[in-house]
């Protein structure tokens, strides 16, 4: 099992891994993954990858959160915090350790940010569904992204 990058997201839960890609710094892992631990952060161009490697969550440089699923060839974005900037600075997808957020940040500022009451872990699943679960197991916010062709192929939580 392996842990994920830097999203500084505010959650912490006992599951199982895949891998992420990006350098490794204060907060992160220094391999791809498909969970993200409060108080941990995707930088620019690092990456969650769901079991199996068909679904993806991106940092992108631009400042935009992305969720891939691979079709063959090609990706196809199925879900983005749409916060694309021209020249954004540094960017990080992060889970807040102190006030329960998810947020995506362009240098100090704040551009898109969800509450996830008392999430410990953010999971890219394998079903391409990205659900935050309290310690508990409970989701408690989601991107409602399950591809139908992957459904059933995710463990219970």
């Amino acid at each position: 099992m392996r842990r994920v990058l830097s999203v500084v997201l505010g959650v912490v839960a006992a599951l199982g891994g895949t891998a992420i890609a990006g350098s490794a710094s204060a907060g992160t892992a220094a391999t791809a993954q498909d969970r993200l631990h409060r108080g941990e952060e995707l930088k620019k161009d690092q990456e969650l990858r769901s079991a199996g490697g068909r679904h993806r969550l991106v940092m992108q440089g631009d400042g935009n959160f992305v969720l891939y699923r691979r079709d063959g060839a090609r990706e196809v974005a199925r879900w983005a915090t749409g916060t694309a900037r021209p020249n954004p600075g540094e960017v990080t997808a992060s889970f807040a350790a102190v006030d329960d957020n998810l947020q995506v940040t362009h240098g100090v500022r704040v551009v898109w940010r969800e509450d996830v009451p008392g999430a410990s872990v953010l999971v890219l699943q394998s079903d391409g569904n990205v659900v935050a679960y309290t310690s508990r197991g409970v989701a408690v916010w989601a991107t409602n992204t399950v591809d139908r062709r992957d459904a059933g192929t995710t463990p219970r939580r």
